[in-house]
């Protein structure tokens, strides 16, 4: 499993176009904040990252899935790996890991990134502001770890790159947020609170409150253990495509 994940660290590291990638990503995130800065105050620390960050699970996350997940099924080295020898199950948890540690640096970088830039136009953030924000990136982290994993379902169901990557951006870019919450309208019942994004809504927001009550993270980390298992199983009885 190490040598997995080193060999993906590696090859991830050697792709130019993932550094030509996140440095647009990174000036087009500052050219947004300082087109804007004419209007901002202490509040707008808080409130732009809560409107940016919302944003990163696609532009980041759809970028890392894409290189993680949908690479392997457009190069068959999901082939080469299970030809090998290498368990099913070791390459699904092999791939979480690399998804989330490739996350949080990044939300890491972006994070600095926004309190540099504030502290710069001269709107420091103070104690509870860098709290709020730091909730933010955490539940955005949540978000794109948990899509990454849901849409590996379809990674390895399908094995087919353009349907992975379309389940992953409905995900990031909230398609099916909006299809639960008509459907939670309709049958008057609450389900999007009990999806992925409602779970870590509640988790950043006992962060932000103080409260750590056990549920909302109980409730994530189910939801994010049922999608693991249904990743193992589809992928082991999926037979690989030449």
């Amino acid at each position: 499993m190490l040598d997995l994940f080193r060999g993906e660290v590696y090859r991830l590291f050697h792709k130019r176009n993932m550094y030509l990638y996140l440095g647009a990503v990174m000036l087009g995130y500052v050219g947004l904040v300082f087109m804007r800065s004419g209007g901002f105050n202490q509040a707008s620390v808080f409130d732009d990252a809560n409107t940016m960050f919302s944003f990163l699970p696609a532009l980041l996350g759809g970028y890392f899935f894409t290189s993680l997940y949908s690479d392997d099924l457009t190069a068959k080295n999901l082939i080469t790996l299970v030809g090998y020898g290498t368990s099913r199950a070791k390459i699904v948890l092999t791939k979480l890991a690399l998804m989330t540690v490739f996350t949080v640096v990044s939300f890491a970088i972006f994070t600095a990134i926004h309190f540099g830039i504030y502290t710069v136009l001269g709107f420091a953030a103070t104690g509870p502001v860098i709290g709020y924000v730091l909730a933010i990136a955490f539940q955005n982290i949540l978000l794109t770890v948990g899509f990454a994993l849901v849409a590996s379902i379809v990674v390895y169901g399908t094995q087919r790159p353009t349907f992975a990557a379309v389940a992953y951006f409905m995900l990031a870019f909230n398609v099916v947020k909006m299809i639960f919450t008509a459907i939670s309208t309709l049958a008057n019942v609450d389900i999007v609170s009990h999806t992925l994004s409602g779970s870590a809504g509640n988790i950043m927001l006992q962060l932000i409150s103080g409260s750590y009550a056990a549920a909302p993270w109980l409730e994530f980390a189910g939801l994010l253990t049922l999608a693991i298992v249904a990743s193992v199983f589809v992928f082991k009885k999926k037979e690989l495509e030449f």
